[in-house]
């Protein structure tokens, strides 16, 4: 008998969760993030509470999303007042609906966010694996769904 997976909405994606193998492949020795007691990585699981609106946040966690530990986080940018951070999470299963994850441009492909706040900026991008160009953590039972990332680029206050 095939395991059913929960459909949990993510902002603008619909996704079937399988919330088991998510909780599996959190935290991953092989992720860039494991461990991490980099500034940016300590600053998230400090004010990772108060960093994400409350509805995407709950909505992780009903995914069985470690808020805590990102799979990849770093800072790419900075301007006046804030400092802008990318922070990566997996989960595993299929995103049923949603916004476009990438357009080819010319043979390039981008990546596009959907915005959430506007102050502090908010944006995010659900996207399955085999559409991705970034790491993601061995799934060994694929029957059990396809990894997905979840990708936020946000700003956090100076």
């Amino acid at each position: 008998m095939k395991k059913r997976r929960p459909t949990i909405p993510l902002f603008q994606w619909k996704l079937a969760v399988n919330t088991e193998s998510t909780k599996q492949i959190q935290n991953h020795s092989s992720s860039p993030a494991y461990n991490c007691e980099c500034e940016w990585c300590l600053l998230w699981r400090n004010q990772v509470e108060e960093l994400l609106p409350d509805t995407i946040k709950e909505q992780l966690l009903r995914i069985g999303i470690d808020l805590h530990r990102p799979s990849e986080l770093y800072k790419f940018g900075q301007d006046i007042d804030n400092y802008a951070i990318r922070v990566i999470y997996h989960l595993v299963g299929k995103v049923l609906s949603g916004p476009i994850q990438r357009i080819d441009k010319g043979g390039d492909k981008i990546l596009t966010y959907q915005t959430v706040r506007e102050a502090p900026y908010f944006s995010l991008n659900v996207i399955p694996e085999n559409q991705s160009l970034e790491y993601c953590p061995e799934l060994n039972d694929s029957s059990a769904g396809d990894v997905i990332i979840v990708d936020f680029r946000l700003d956090i206050p100076k």
